[in-house]
């Protein structure tokens, strides 16, 4: 594995002073070369294109669109059940709640569905609701927040900004039609400092604001314009009790991969070039102390190569 060292060096809100930061270590933790799309996965391989999530026994999960994988390490990854009871579908969101991962969603190739089901082991999943209270969705983002779900935005056949929650996952409760924050594919959504927060995304138009919600009925904007040029398709999560934003595509359409990082949405900082390159969609999830990404999109295709960022013991 190859180690990068980066010294943070932010500057202050008066004058030109400088503080030091501290330092964070990106790892390389998959060269590239060892992975596969997951249809032609094979043992030693990693499936490209998912978006883990820590859940089951500690592991990370992650759903293709018919089959469920589970890794110990984030390196070493198996297929657990290549045939889950549902059809093949795109956009679905996979959660972990209450001792069980949770799926919903998506469109299966045919139609939007608004279905729920659950499992306690990734591999035996039972319905919840063939039809929940939220439209047939796709691209929405599911997040666990004040011990409930909440399922925020997405795509009914247009964009839409309302929320919801649920305290089973199987009844769910409109928390707001229509939210502050402008409709938007593929924002960000993370829970900070006991917080919702929708961050950027955007399509035709990329987005930089960021808005919080105790509630998810009464939204705040922390600001109508972050520090990081307005983008789609970035990744993000909550680590070292920051928020953090990395990568995606531009309004001019260039791919990035700036990382930055705030502890109040208002407040970026942007990190040294990272060591990995340009790209978009990338999976993220923080597990074993770590803050990984996997794999992602560049103009020259898919992506599979494994990296993770810990704060460096100097």
């Amino acid at each position: 594995m190859l180690r990068w060292t980066c010294s943070w060096l932010l500057l202050a809100a008066a004058g030109d002073l400088r503080a030091q930061t501290p330092g964070y270590d990106w790892t390389r933790a998959v060269e590239p070369g060892r992975g596969a799309a997951p249809a032609e996965w094979t043992e030693g391989k990693w499936p490209m294109g998912v978006q883990p999530i820590v859940g089951p026994g500690g592991r990370l999960w992650a759903l293709d669109s018919l089959t469920m994988w589970s890794s110990a390490d984030g390196i070493t990854w198996e297929r657990v059940t290549d045939r889950v009871p549902w059809r093949a579908r795109e956009g679905a969101a996979l959660t972990w709640f209450e001792g069980k991962l949770w799926m919903s969603g998506g469109h299966d190739g045919v139609r939007l569905r608004n279905d729920v089901w659950f499992s306690t082991d990734g591999i035996q999943w039972r319905n919840a609701s063939e039809k929940s209270s939220w439209s047939p969705r796709r691209d929405h983002r599911v997040v666990v927040h004040d011990r409930r779900l909440w399922l925020i935005g997405g795509n009914d056949g247009y964009e839409v900004n309302d929320v919801w929650y649920s305290r089973n996952g199987i009844d769910w409760v409109r928390g707001i039609d229509q939210a502050a924050w402008p409709t938007r594919p593929h924002p960000t959504v993370l829970v900070h400092e006991n917080r919702l927060w929708v961050i950027g995304g955007g399509h035709r138009i990329p987005l930089n604001d960021v808005w919080y919600s105790d509630d998810g009925k009464i939204w705040t904007q922390a600001t109508s314009r972050a520090a990081w040029a307005a983008r789609t398709g970035q990744s993000g999560a909550v680590y070292d009790g920051r928020l953090w934003i990395f990568g995606g595509a531009l309004r001019d359409g260039v791919w990035t991969n700036d990382v930055w990082s705030s502890t109040d949405g208002v407040r970026w900082e942007r990190a040294p070039e990272p060591p990995w390159s340009q790209r978009s969609e990338t999976g993220a999830a923080v597990f074993d102390g770590k803050l990984w990404i996997f794999g992602g999109r560049a103009r020259g295709g898919a992506l599979d190569d494994i990296w993770y960022l810990e704060r460096n013991a100097r």
